[in-house]
């Protein structure tokens, strides 16, 4: 007896084999594609951005910034000290390093 194969759709036991496994193949790459997906931000958004990294670079007020890395999506809070060329350079509140963010690859920016 063949050993029941789950996190299918119902009808993959009627398939051919090299299907299921370009099937498969298809949604490893749109996930993929989903987790490293940045979305457009308006200009209000953008406004507030600004404001909060101005806020932290200016006056030395905590940030949290969601962006995208190699490893995913991260959460990084801190210090902007430094801005130039499209780039945040922040220092982290955890570990006291420098780290550098890139403007079109964040998600979001929020107060402390």
């Amino acid at each position: 007896m063949r050993p029941k194969i789950y996190n299918r759709f119902v009808c993959s036991s009627f398939m051919l084999p090299e299907h299921v496994e370009s099937l498969d193949e298809y949604h490893t790459g749109e996930q993929q594609k989903e987790a490293e997906y940045v979305p457009e931000v308006d200009e209000q958004e953008l406004e507030i951005w600004g404001y909060l990294i101005r806020q932290s670079l200016n006056k030395g007020h905590k940030i949290t910034i969601t962006c995208l890395t190699n490893s995913g999506r991260d959460t990084l809070t801190g210090v902007v000290w430094d801005a130039r060329n499209s780039i945040l350079y922040v220092r982290d509140e955890i570990t006291g390093k420098k780290k550098t963010v890139a403007l079109d690859k964040i998600f979001s920016v929020e107060e402390g």
